[in-house]
């Protein structure tokens, strides 16, 4: 999956990366109201144009995420946790599998 989109002229990069596992799981970033930072994240998944946000499924207490579901690359799985992040979330588990299709 190419992870470089072209809307008008402007080339947007979301942060995939072919093949590496990077592991964004352990930043530590501010906390908050539990439902409003499932919306968001939910939110920013949905916004997301390397992640299919159809299969991830977001749970969060007390700021902690945990991302669960089937993603279909690495670059979207550590995609994901990204975007969990940019959503609010203090901490990420993610526990997504990745099944290529």
């Amino acid at each position: 999956m190419a992870c470089f989109f072209y809307y008008s002229l402007l080339p947007f990069s979301c942060y995939c990366y072919n093949g590496a596992n990077a592991v964004f799981s352990q930043k530590n970033r501010g906390t908050g109201k539990t439902h409003s930072k499932r919306r968001e994240i939910e939110q920013e998944l949905f916004r997301s144009l390397c992640v299919d946000a159809d299969d991830v499924y977001v749970l969060v207490e007390n700021g902690h995420a945990v991302l669960t579901g089937i993603v279909d690359s690495w670059s979207e799985y550590n995609a994901a946790a990204e975007n969990a992040y940019e959503g609010g979330a203090a901490w990420v588990e993610n526990k997504l599998r990745v099944n290529p299709r």
